[in-house]
């Protein structure tokens, strides 16, 4: 069972199919999706050194001043 927003996409992608051509489409959507995955791989990326890197080293400081 597709979910009303499914529906409208799976219309919308038979409707460019239409215009462009199945094949076409088909590499403009991998292309979207191959770039979506990079923005979210430098997304997380940009937190792990910019938050939790920063916090580890705080805490890690933390622990050390305490057992010294």
């Amino acid at each position: 069972m597709f979910t009303d927003d499914e529906v409208l996409l799976f219309g919308g992608f038979a409707g460019r199919a239409a215009l462009f051509g199945e094949a076409p489409v088909l590499r403009f959507i991998r292309t979207v999706g191959s770039s979506l995955a990079r923005i979210a791989e430098a997304a997380v990326s940009l937190f792990l050194v910019n938050v939790e890197g920063p916090m580890q080293r705080a805490r890690a400081r933390g622990l050390v001043a305490r057992f010294c």
